[in-house]
């Protein structure tokens, strides 16, 4: 179900008048009903990842939550009889109890995503170097049969959720129910923004009632997405499709015209599938984070990359660049994360040396911009 088809469309209103007539209690159990009647429409096989994801990091974010708790309370009961430095072996033992269970999450949820998703490109790559060495063999690798929709970016999602509870931001979700509508919620699975569970939560769950303005808003932000989409990105792509296509027949200021070209199409395509994604949300009453705050205005590329895929941007920012050290340890230590951080961004966009490549090249422009 493409957000331009017009079963999409007889979906949300569907769910839309069936949702503000249930009692607000139960609502968010029919968003929940919503996205997997979506995400069982593209392939009910491989929607079991997702409902594994969301078990995995449900349990995983109780147990951390468990073992900080049962720490806490007799710390609490036993305050006098314990010193310094026993408190403190203590709450050493107690973290690096959680962070076994963030490891383990975390191992699960990305070793899935490095199978499924990359798995062809490095078995692709084995086969080339056997192929050059004389083995004629081909190796196989399980995504040329398993692709689960979205996978990129429940996977983020739900990364966020438990790293978040075992640095104590906010308490774990008791309801299991809950954690599988934040990590489904249908209508960013396919392109995003990616969800912090504690700014999702807050309407979400919350059941909101009909509001008129909410509704405006949302069919207003969809139209300006579909607009996007379907005027500006598609017919720009016809334009660059037949320069792109015939390379040798084309040059000089038509090539030039086509990569400016390229650039709105790539931008109007994407973002008008966000505003999309937020005004689906947005009728719903629920409120996402913005996801572009016109990037080609930019004054240099670290800025470029604070307006672009914002919540992209920031995850990487908040879960690996500063994790890493950010720019706490020196310079070249701040080059070097610099260098993983757009490494791991670059493949994240694809499984591919292309991918590989353009991450490294960011790392280069970014890399001088702090240089110089």
């Amino acid at each position: 179900m493409s957000f331009t088809t017009a079963l999409f469309w007889f979906f949300i209103l569907i769910g839309v008048v069936i949702y503000y007539v249930l009692p607000s209690k139960v609502r968010w159990m029919w968003l929940l009903v919503l996205s997997y009647l979506y995400y069982f429409s593209f392939n009910v096989k491989n929607s079991l990842f997702m409902v594994a994801a969301s078990l995995v990091i449900y349990l995983a974010a109780l147990a951390m939550e468990y073992i900080q708790d049962k720490s806490d309370v007799y710390l609490k009961e036993h305050k006098a009889e314990i010193d310094r430095e026993q408190k403190k072996k203590l709450k050493n033992s107690v973290k690096h109890k959680k962070r076994i269970i963030l490891v383990i999450a975390m191992l699960i949820n990305f070793g899935v995503l490095a199978v499924l998703k990359y798995g062809g490109f490095i078995t692709g790559n084995i086969t080339a170097v056997l192929n050059k060495i004389g083995i004629d063999k081909t190796v196989y690798a399980l995504s040329n049969y398993v692709m689960p929709l979205g996978l990129s970016f429940f996977t983020f999602q739900s990364i966020s959720y438990v790293i978040d509870i075992y640095q104590g931001k906010y308490r774990a979700e008791k309801n299991p129910f809950r954690i599988c509508l934040f990590v489904s919620f249908f209508p960013q699975i396919m392109q995003g923004p990616i969800g912090r569970f504690d700014k999702l939560q807050k309407t979400l769950f919350a059941g909101s009632a009909f509001n008129l303005q909410n509704v405006q808003f949302g069919i207003q932000r969809i139209f300006w997405g579909l607009f996007k989409k379907m005027v500006l990105a598609d017919r720009a792509g016809v334009f660059v499709n037949i320069i792109f296509n015939k390379p040798d027949e084309y040059g000089g200021a038509m090539a030039i015209i086509a990569v400016l070209m390229y650039s709105i199409q790539l931008y109007a395509d994407f973002s008008g599938g966000i505003d999309i994604v937020i005004g689906v949300a947005q009728l719903f009453g629920v409120t996402m984070d913005e996801n572009f705050r016109q990037p080609y205005f930019s004054k240099s590329i670290g800025e470029f990359w604070r307006r672009w895929h914002i919540s992209l941007s920031s995850w990487f920012r908040e879960y690996v660049y500063i994790p890493l050290g950010g720019n706490r340890k020196g310079k070249g230590r701040q080059l070097l994360n610099i260098l993983l951080v757009w490494l791991a961004t670059g493949l994240w966009h694809g499984a591919d040396w292309t991918f590989v490549l353009w991450g490294l090249l960011y790392a280069a422009l970014l890399t001088a911009e702090k240089l110089f």
